[in-house]
């Protein structure tokens, strides 16, 4: 009779395995895991609100928010330059209402990128551990406000005005 060893049963051959009894380990990296879950839930409501990841399409061409605000940042540019021979951008009539309804377009497809019932799922995980990465990475609570979180959901969350 031939016997096997693994680290967690025993087999003798041609009988059922036997279960060893062993207590496991904890593991050492399961903090560091807990921690990064939980600045993970404040990254992906910062995302949500943003906008980051989402795709939407604009005339048959799919645009990135971030593409989506760039392209708005220079028709806007564009249109505010019209008809200045400095600035090179002589603009025909036909050419400027193409670049109005381009941005049209292109605001109603940026409110789109917006999903508040996205962020309102985040939101708990955000009001939770908010303070801890406040601290981690040093952010105060005018640059929250600059990138766009709610007052509302930073009095929630405990980050108080410097």
């Amino acid at each position: 009779m031939a016997i096997f060893r693994s680290p967690r049963r025993v087999q003798v051959q041609d009988q059922p395995v036997q279960p060893v009894d062993e207590e496991v380990a904890p593991d050492p990296h399961q903090p560091y895991r807990d921690r990064m879950q939980r600045m993970g839930q404040v990254t992906n409501y910062l995302r949500a609100l943003r906008g980051l990841g989402s795709s939407v399409e604009v005339k048959g061409k799919h645009y990135t928010l971030r593409e989506i605000d760039d392209t708005i940042a220079f028709t806007e540019e564009t249109l505010a330059k019209k008809n200045d021979p400095v600035a090179g951008a002589i603009l025909s009539p036909g050419h400027e209402l193409r670049l109005i309804s381009h941005l049209v377009d292109l605001r109603r497809a940026r409110a789109k990128c917006f999903d508040q019932g996205l962020l309102d799922n985040l939101e708990p995980g955000f009001v939770q551990n908010a303070v801890e990465f406040s601290k981690q990475h040093d952010i105060r609570y005018q640059a929250w406000l600059i990138y766009g979180v709610p007052k509302a959901v930073l009095d929630k969350s405990g980050i108080k005005p410097d």
